[in-house]
């Protein structure tokens, strides 16, 4: 006799089969997409290092010249793909917490500028102030705290620049110049950024 049909054994068995092949693969799957986002948002971190640096050689942004001085770009004023604005994960970043701080390490006469990116979307994923070289999976954070621990601080000023003195800057405590008293001495900080910085979307 020719049996064209499944037996309730055979399908119950297939079932089975399915559901532990689909309870071991999707996890790893689930997995893969996780860490391919978070790679996707620091790469974007890395690019708005490469843009400002880019736009640094054609004198548009102020450098800074002694030790406590920091310049902040705002992403809001990066010119990207038009959809580029949009995290990996699917929100809009946040432009007042998003941007590029260079600071002098050198001297006014040999300086030596070191790069530093925050990144954060409206979805609270962030990369914390982190020096470019130090940027690797473990400096991203998930759900960034905004009130009791600071985890990226919001900076917006103007186009031209707007100059702030700043107390400390989360994420360059460890470079911060110390006076012969013993006390941290103010970041003298350039803002740069557009209109639309702080400004959701």
């Amino acid at each position: 006799m020719n049996r064209k049909a499944f037996t309730l054994i055979e399908l119950l068995a297939t079932i089975v089969i399915i559901g532990i092949l689909t309870s071991i693969a999707l996890p790893a799957i689930t997995g893969y997409l996780g860490t391919s986002k978070k790679r996707l948002f620091l790469n974007d971190a890395l690019e708005n290092q490469k843009i400002i640096s880019q736009e640094v050689i054609l004198d548009r942004f102020k450098l800074p010249i002694e030790k406590n001085e920091v310049t902040i770009v705002s992403t809001s004023l990066l010119e990207k793909e038009r959809d580029s604005y949009q995290s990996s994960f699917g929100f809009l970043y946040a432009e007042n917490k998003s941007y590029v701080a260079i600071v002098n390490q050198g001297t006014r006469d040999d300086p030596k500028y070191e790069y530093y990116v925050a990144l954060q979307d409206l979805g609270k994923n962030a990369l914390p102030l982190t020096k470019v070289d130090d940027i690797v999976d473990r400096a991203f954070t998930k759900n960034a705290k905004n009130r009791m621990e600071l985890t990226i601080q919001s900076f917006c000023g103007t186009e031209e620049g707007i100059d702030r003195s700043l107390y400390t800057i989360k994420g360059l405590e460890d470079i911060q110049t110390i006076n012969e008293e013993g006390y941290l001495e103010n970041w003298n900080t350039t803002i740069y950024s557009s209109d639309q910085c702080g400004k959701v979307g």
